[in-house]
């Protein structure tokens, strides 16, 4: 299993998101956009594991508890840059995110996950390039008026562990069980 712990978004910011995505479609041809039900804000890559760990796992991100905070989706760019774009994403602006992404590293690191290296750079992943080719420029043009953007506020309340399997089409997220900020786990 490949895992991932994230947080997800409301329907009105992915409504939003694909708002934008259907004013893009005419230049889209160089991009694979991201699911909508694939939409969220990763805290923490886990990669590789067992299935017989998803019980500690699970258990352990059960014991985060902090309180609820706002997030804002807004803006847009490209990673690495817009002179070699790969990844075309949306901002994030929040700092409990940050707060939950750091607590969540911290615990799974203590089961023997790889610590993060990097600063955590919260970011909305909207699509990848096709192939090995970067995002034409045409695109990039058109995504210009999006650049400050807002898509949209919401309180996070919660953040869930996924399994990501990697298909034809892109990968697929299945939720495997969320977690209330308050220290609880949820089913939904």
């Amino acid at each position: 299993m490949r895992l991932f712990v994230a947080a997800g978004l409301p329907s009105s910011v992915t409504a939003s998101v694909r708002g934008m995505r259907q004013r893009l479609a005419a230049h889209d041809a160089s991009v694979r956009w991201v699911r909508d039900e694939s939409l969220h804000v990763t805290l923490k890559f886990l990669g590789p594991a067992p299935p017989a760990r998803l019980g500690a796992i699970e258990e352990t991100l059960a014991s985060v508890a902090m309180p609820p905070f706002e997030v804002t989706v807004a803006g847009v760019g490209f990673f690495p840059n817009p002179r070699a774009p790969r990844v075309f994403w949306a901002g994030i602006v929040s700092d409990g995110l940050a707060e939950l992404a750091q607590a969540v590293d911290g615990r799974m690191t203590r089961l023997g996950f790889r610590a993060e290296s990097r600063a955590f750079n919260p970011h909305l992943t909207l699509a990848r390039n096709r192939g090995r080719r970067p995002i034409d420029a045409a695109f990039i043009e058109e995504a210009e008026p999006w650049r400050e953007h807002e898509f949209g506020r919401f309180r996070t309340e919660r953040f869930a562990l996924y399994e990501s399997r990697l298909e034809a089409s892109g990968a697929a997220h299945t939720r495997i069980r969320a977690f209330a900020l308050d220290g609880g786990v949820r089913e939904a």
